[in-house]
Parts: structure tokens; sequence; C-alpha cells
């Protein structure tokens, strides 16, 4: 496996550690990374986590215990260590401890840089960021790798075959302040010679890439990270992982040529995550994906999905959190219709009829009511869309060719969608029995998606092929047209 700092590996560095305001003060200790627990150092000693005041020779008092420390520096192995966000889990004194600190101390931390002393998180030090996501080989739709199988005339294998390698050109598109790159890194062939005979192996992984104009902090290349990670979710059809993350340190010189002097420092990442993936499990049921970039250009999908991510976070946040398999249906149902209702919204579509206009429809009752039932009547008056007609707005866009597919009968749906959505938010409970919230949920979830991939410039075409292909969406197709079925044709 390549030398890559995986998050799905169980690391350690033993070494000294110390508070950048006080190099003088090293403590020895033992940092653990886990990818369930996170970041964890055993120290030594320790740092001292309380805020104290000396009110004479004799008297300390303790006023409050230290929440954070921001920065810590290491150095193990002869490598720089920085961890960001840490605080005291542990702290253990044998004697008084006012004086000389804790004797045993464990720490935890939010996040590690292995390869720089770091000053502050948030200080602008990196000009790329270098990962590798999980699935990303599949939904590239493109390979550096073959292999053939030779068969005779009457169709029979021979037991002649290849597997060849060769390179591909990488992919670039642009975010607003930065270039993504899509490149793959190969191993070439190799024979290892057993003792029971040969093996064969060889490479092909594809990595991501962000390189910003100008220097950035750590979190602001994060940032494009999990949207990346996120497009690649959207395309593959579950929650994908960032399996490694590494950083770049500007070139020493930025004015001389790059050489084996000049180049830019790595500095590799450890931080706690929701999902991590193994690089070399097998992946099962590769080819049910709601689209790749056999379908849309990597330049012009990139651009897109920063505007498409902006514009409708909400909802494509809704769409790509993690759900637990027999999830509660009222919560799917909630949230689906809520991702529905915040996309119509982030259209910033204006009603035909305003407020205004409809409170003047109702003046001939002012006459006759009471001006308090007046002001009551005029407070019940909804202002903008209501729920129904947002959701119909989103049927409404979707190709005409690819709407009966998913919503055999629109007003089925959406008067379903509205009252359980209603019946839940306002009343606490729902008439609708369980199978038919989870047909509501699945329905409006898969309009929603294919609202986002008509935004990010699927035709029409694309978005049929998705139904087809995504085994979510096909669900969804199935539960719409059991549930809100097309009504009959009249013979008559």
């Amino acid at each position: 496996m390549a030398d890559y700092p995986y998050l799905h590996e169980h690391r350690s560095w033993k070494g000294s550690w110390w508070l950048p305001e006080s190099p003088e003060m090293k403590f020895a200790g033992f940092l653990d990374y886990d990818p369930g627990e996170g970041l964890t150092l055993s120290l030594v000693g320790g740092f001292d986590d309380r805020v104290t005041r000396r009110e004479s020779d004799e008297i300390i008092t303790v006023l409050a215990s230290r929440e954070t420390f921001p920065v810590i520096h290491g150095s193990a192995q002869g490598l720089n260590l920085t961890l960001f966000d840490a605080f005291a889990t542990g702290s253990i004194s044998y004697g008084l401890g006012f004086f000389d600190g804790p004797s045993e101390q464990t720490i935890t931390a939010n996040a590690l840089l292995v390869g720089v002393h770091a000053p502050k998180r948030d200080d602008l030090l990196f000009e790329k960021v270098v990962f590798g996501i999980s699935d990303l080989w599949r939904w590239c739709a493109q390979s550096a790798a073959t292999a053939t199988l030779c068969a005779d005339k009457e169709g029979s294998l021979t037991g002649a075959g290849t597997v060849s390698i060769a390179p591909v050109e990488p992919l670039t598109a642009q975010f607003t302040d930065a270039s993504v790159t899509l490149s793959h890194t190969l191993r070439l062939p190799h024979l290892d010679v057993l003792a029971g005979g040969a093996r064969g192996r060889t490479e092909d992984r594809p990595v991501m890439s962000v390189k910003a104009l100008q220097v950035q902090s750590l979190d602001m290349l994060l940032e494009s990270v999990w949207a990346l990670k996120d497009l690649v979710s959207l395309g593959v059809g579950r929650g994908c992982a960032v399996q490694w993350l590494r950083l770049y340190l500007p070139p020493p010189d930025p004015d001389a040529p790059l050489d084996i002097f000049n180049q830019p420092a790595g500095v590799d990442v450890y931080l706690r995550v929701a999902e991590t993936s193994d690089p070399e499990a097998l992946v099962s049921d590769p080819y049910r994906m709601v689209f790749t970039l056999a379908d849309q250009q990597f330049e012009d999908l990139i651009p897109r999905w920063e505007k498409v991510r902006t514009q409708f976070r909400t909802p494509c946040n809704i769409l790509l959190a993690p759900s637990a398999p027999g999830g509660y249906v009222e919560n799917r149902v909630t949230m689906a219709v809520t991702a529905a209702e915040s996309f119509h919204k982030g259209l910033g579509e204006e009603p035909k009829e305003t407020r205004t206009d409809k409170i003047t429809r109702l003046e001939p009752a002012r006459a006759v009511l009471p001006d308090a039932d007046w002001k009551w009547l005029c407070s019940m008056v909804p202002g903008g869309f209501s729920l129904k007609q947002r959701l119909r707005s989103l049927a409404d866009r979707l190709p005409s060719t690819v709407r009966p597919l998913i919503l055999p009968d629109v007003e089925a749906w959406v008067k379903a969608a509205a009252a359980a959505r209603n019946d839940l938010s306002h009343a606490g409970q729902t008439q609708s029995d369980l199978l038919r919230l989870h047909a509501v949920a699945s329905v409006t979830r898969a309009v929603v998606l294919l609202n986002i991939l008509s935004e990010l410039g699927l035709d029409e075409e694309n978005l049929a092929t998705a139904l087809e292909r995504s085994a979510e969406l096909e669900n969804a197709c199935q539960q719409a047209h059991k549930n809100f079925p097309a009504a009959p044709i009249n013979s008559d």
C-alpha cells in the first residue's frame, strides 16, 4: 500500500511535547490515533490546566479549569507535530500539584499535523491539499488499468489474458479561489516470486487535489475537501469517506524553479471523521450509481457543484446525512419535506400573489368584523408560497419525460407529503400508515435529488438513466407507482 496517512489505520508516536508559549517545559509522552476514538496524548507530567491567582507566598487560589490548549507542539521520530484544540480529560497529581503540575495527564485533541509546527489553527500556511475518497475510482469513469481475457472461436476461454496500465491525463476544473485536479497514481506491473509460484500486481489509485490561488488555513482547505467528498457521495448514491489527507506548504523559494532542494513540504493530517474506509476492501454492487463523470464533464461539474452547494446547502446536507437502517420513518418524512421546502426557497422565486394582495381580497369582510377579529383574520393569512405550492413547483421543474417515472400522480404525492409533514409538525402524529409514510419520504427525497442533479447540468436522458441505475431512485419509483399511481384513463 502507498505511503499515505490513511485515516482507517491506527498510528502512534512517542516523543516530547510542549506548549508554544513555554517551549522550555517539555514532557515525554505517547500520542495515539484511533479511527473511532480520535487523538489521545498520554504524558508523563503534564500541562497546568488550571487558572490560578497567587494571593501570597503561602496561598494560591484556583479560579477555574482551563478548557482547552489551542495548540500543542511535539517532536517524535524526527518529525515536527502540531495538535489543535486539545483539552485534558484526566490529570493525576501524586503531590499537591500546585507548584509542579500534574504527574500524569491524558489529553484529547481535534486534529494533528505531522510535518510542521503550526502557530495557530487559522494561520494561512498551506497552498494545496491532496486526498483520497472512497469509491472515487468507480465515479471518475476513467481508468489507467485494463484487463483482457482471450477466447477461441467457440467462445471458450483459452487461459491467455493481459493486465496493462497506462498514464491517464489529469482532469482540471476551477473553484472560485482554487483549482481542482483529479489524477491517477500508478504502480507499474510487478512480478512477486513466491514460494509456491508467482503473482503479478499493479495499481491505479485516483487522487484529488485542491490548489489555492493564495495560501489558506487548514479549515479553509478542509471545506473544499468536504465539498468534493459530498459531490462524490451524491454521484455514488451513498456516503463516501475521505481516506487520507496531505497538505503542502509553499516551496521555500516561490520564485525559484522547483527542484530537489525547493520542493513544497508535505504535512499529513489526522483527525476524527464520521466515516472511514479501507482502500483495500472490495466494493459490492459497483455499478448502481446515480451519475458519474461519463454523464458530465469534470470541468463543468465542479464549478456548478460549488454554486449548487452554496445555494442549496441545507437540502444537500439533508440528502447526504447518513441515515441509520431502520430509523424512525417520521424523522425521514420531516427531513425529506424540509429538504424540498428548503430547495424551493433557495431558488429565490417570488409568488404571483403577495400577502398584501390576499388581505386586499378580504377587505369586504372588514366592514362587518370588529377590529380584534379583523386583526386575527389578517394574522391567519399566509405570506409567500404554501408547502403544496413549493412541492408542485419542484415537480414542474422535472423534465416531462422524467416526471411520470417518479411522480405518476403529482397531486396525490403533493397532498400526501404536505399532510404528513403538517400532521407531524403541528399535531405530533399522523393517520397515515408506516408504509405510506415510507413512500412519502422516499419519493420526496428522490424529487429533491433529481432537482439537484438538474441544477448540476444533467439532462433528461441522464436523469432517466439515474432512475434506472440508482438503487435508491429505483426503489422510490416503485414506491411512487404503488402509493401514488396515475389515475386510470377513462375510455368513455
